[in-house]
């Protein structure tokens, strides 16, 4: 659904058919639909394209995505239902803003792309450029084999070497100097003489704080003694012995004389405990100036290095092998580089078995493109892939694609050769293969037929319709050949009056679509013409079958 985008106040179209036409006059507005199209599959917004029945354009579409698919999957990671239909809702306003929701739910773009990544291939006359560039030729070969482990084993193979010589150029880079390890040393040997450790400081730390406060501490254990001693623990003992006279059988008096019993043999065993503990609770001025000492080492060291305790320990252990490694590099190189060696004998392996496989799948992509090429009226096309060594995390060899289209004619690079029409029809062969390769839903053409007339016109319409038996295709259209190969047609046309110009799309029966293509044929819709389209579109349907 199109609703107040540009010219077209509202839209609606469903494609059921494998193959779809559209077709107008030139400025009808054939393309402003793929536009709409592109901006729902996620792309840059334009300026003005809000029409005028509102304050805001809206795109709608409704995917049913198969299951197993890259869509079906991506859909559930982002927490969307693919076992029903999706809807893709864009909305955009005058200032050019755009929110985008999928079930009602606001979405960013990169969702968007993600999940219709491969739902929707749009094309147009202009999008033949990754054709013609060879830094993509080894990518296309790399698809049409399909061995993507053997590919990401590769890539692993080659970033092992490289980690290995960055680990060495580091290691190459932390060599210390003849300055540097005596500094280092010196430094070393300092922290070793103090020789921290985390427990000890703490211990430290605790005999400082108790020994800091003794006489304070001594003080109160002498008060508590003598408080304890003035208790009269004879008259208390006398106190339980006459309750114990009582003759009664009353529970609580027996709980009570436990009690006492209780608290008078508590009260002896603290008074000798606390005696002990005045016993021993004794200064030793000499200990209290060893901690002092060995505390104020450990204060400087960390003052110097700025670093406590633990972090000096770790200083020494990556100074240690810092100077281990300096002693050793010699030996530590060697072992890097026989590293080196090893990882690049496995990626070599794993690469010749990736070379293999790509030149096999040359021999074969070449017969299956000549096929598609021969069958666009290219008979004496040939097509090959040339390797040269180029060493990188693809492999061990780089590609690009030759083309030779006429007799005599000696392969050359692709986009030194093809005219428009002979790319046009390269990449709707391409498409046909990869197409199966990839799965994508929908392919769309925006006149990629320019260029092209006379019978090789009809060929490359029955060129989409065989794609459209993997795919549905919608196909922008001038050619008349072309259109006939359809399974549904559609109209485009501009209408004006005194207050707007509008855009409509309307499907065509099959009177209305002979006159349509004798109207694309011969600008009239005499009966000579009429005839002639009949005959084109039964000529088209006929081979559609036999196909």
């Amino acid at each position: 659904m199109i609703e107040n985008y540009i010219l077209i106040e509202h839209l609606e179209l469903q494609f059921n058919e494998a193959m779809s036409v559209f077709t107008g006059e030139t400025g009808a507005g054939k393309s402003i639909f793929i536009n709409a199209l592109n901006l729902l599959c996620g792309s840059r917004l334009n300026s003005d394209i809000v029409g005028k029945k509102s304050d805001e354009a809206k795109i709608e579409g409704v995917f049913a995505f198969k299951k197993g698919s890259h869509a079906y999957e991506s859909a559930i990671s982002y927490d969307f239902d693919p076992q029903e239909d999706c809807v893709f809702s864009r909305t955009i306003n005058q200032e050019g803003r755009s929110t985008y929701k999928i079930n009602r739910q606001n979405v960013n773009l990169a969702i968007v792309r993600d999940i219709l990544r491969d739902e929707i291939d749009i094309h147009s006359q202009f999008d033949t450029a990754y054709l013609r560039d060879e830094k993509l030729h080894l990518n296309l070969l790399d698809r049409f084999h399909q061995q993507t482990d053997l590919l990401k084993e590769v890539a692993s193979s080659y970033q092992a070497i490289h980690q290995i010589m960055n680990e060495k150029k580091a290691f190459e880079q932390s060599v210390l100097s003849e300055t540097q390890k005596e500094f280092l040393t010196f430094q070393l040997a300092e922290i070793k003489k103090v020789d921290p450790k985390v427990e000890e400081e703490a211990d430290i730390t605790e005999q400082l704080s108790e020994m800091s406060n003794f006489e304070q501490n001594h003080s109160h254990f002498t008060s508590a003694k003598k408080l304890l001693n003035e208790i009269d623990t004879t008259s208390f003992y006398q106190a339980i012995e006459s309750l114990k006279l009582v003759k009664t059988s009353d529970k609580e008096l027996l709980e009570i004389i436990e009690m006492m019993e209780s608290s008078y043999y508590q009260l002896d065993e603290a008074s000798l405990t606390l005696t002990k503990l005045i016993d021993k609770d004794v200064f030793d001025p000499y200990l209290f100036e060893r901690l002092q000492e060995r505390n104020f080492e450990y204060n400087k060291l960390k003052r110097k290095f700025q670093l406590d305790i633990e972090g000096l320990i770790q200083f020494m252990a990556k100074a240690e092998k810092q100077l281990e490694d300096s002693e050793n590099q010699r030996f530590v190189l060697e072992e890097f580089d026989q590293r080196i060696k090893q990882a690049q004998t496995e990626f070599e392996t794993v690469a010749k078995e990736l070379s293999d496989v790509r030149h096999k799948a040359a021999i074969d992509l070449k017969s299956a493109i000549e096929k598609q090429l021969h069958d666009l009226s290219l008979p004496n096309a040939q097509f090959e892939v040339e390797f040269y060594q180029k060493e990188s995390s693809k492999g061990l060899e780089d590609c690009r694609f030759l083309i030779s289209v006429n007799k005599g004619q000696a392969l050359q690079p692709l986009a030194k050769v093809a005219s428009g029409g002979e790319l046009s029809r390269f990449m709707l062969g391409m498409k046909v293969i990869f197409n199966r390769l990839q799965q994508i839903e929908l392919v769309v053409f925006d006149e990629i037929d320019s260029g092209i007339s006379g019978p090789v016109a009809l060929q490359v319409g029955l060129k989409m319709s065989e794609l459209s038996k993997e795919c549905r295709v919608l196909t922008v259209t001038h050619l008349p050949a072309v259109a006939s190969c359809g399974d549904a047609h559609y109209v485009v046309r501009k209408t004006s009056d005194d207050t707007k110009t509008l855009v409509s799309i309307n499907e065509l029966n099959d009177q209305e679509r002979i006159e349509e293509l004798a109207q694309m044929a011969f600008t009239n819709t005499s009966g000579s013409s009429l005839q002639a389209a009949q005959d084109l579109l039964h000529q088209a349907r006929e081979a559609k079958q036999s196909g």
